[in-house]
Formats: structure tokens, C-alpha cells, sequence
């Protein structure tokens, strides 16, 4: 669920953030203190993803020294573990086939997959 986290306030962070469970929060580098400040409040989040811009490098440590209690990681290192896996060959699903809502992502069901 898409969350602006630079136009709601923290109690609006916190409500979104538990309301649809999410695992994982990707924000910019300049909010993550906004995500420390609620941080004991998120039910759900395990990873907090940021954007790393490559300034304040020091503040980033303590900032994200503050976000103990999550998997906290960049983007570039998101990208660069995603690079090094394997490509997943999906089947070309068929104009007949089902496509299922999974909470977060569409999942598309050929007819010959169960």
C-alpha cells in the first residue's frame, strides 16, 4: 500500500503502516528519523528500505543505529542482491487464465499451474 509518508503526520505513518500490515517500509533517507520516531509502535514492519543519496553518511549510521529492532538496508542493496539471483522463468499466462489478488501483489494463475 502506498503510504505518503512526507504528507501524514506520525500518527498517520503508524495507523497505515499496522492497518495493512505491512512487512517492509522503503522511504527516503531524510524521513527515516520520522520512521525512528514511531518505531516501537509498528506492528508489522520487519525492513525498512531508504534511499541512500550518499550525503550525511555519518548521520545515516546514527540514524539508522536507531532503527535497531528492524532489518534496515538501501535500495543500491536491495538492487544489488536482486542482480545476483537467478532470472525466474514465468509461464505467458493465457487470455483465459484467473488473475487472484494477494493482498499486496496480483498473481496471475495460468490454467495449467495449480
Amino acid at each position: 500500500m502506498p503510504l505518503p509518508l512526507f504528507v501524514s503526520d506520525n500518527e498517520g505513518i503508524r495507523f497505515g503502516a499496522n492497518q495493512c500490515e505491512a512487512p517492509f517500509i522503503v522511504t527516503s533517507r531524510e524521513l527515516l528519523p520520522r520512521i525512528a520516531d514511531i518505531a516501537s509502535s509498528l506492528e508489522h514492519i520487519q525492513t525498512v528500505v531508504y534511499i541512500d543519496d550518499k550525503k550525511e553518511v555519518s548521520k545515516d549510521q546514527a540514524i539508522v543505529a536507531s532503527l535497531n529492532r528492524f532489518q534496515v538496508t538501501t535500495l543500491d542493496r536491495v538492487e544489488q542482491t536482486g542482480s545476483q539471483q537467478p532470472a525466474i522463468a514465468f509461464p505467458v499466462p493465457d487470455p483465459e487464465d484467473i488473475a487472484v489478488r494477494n493482498r499486496i501483489f496480483l498473481k496471475i494463475a495460468p490454467k495449467n499451474m495449480k
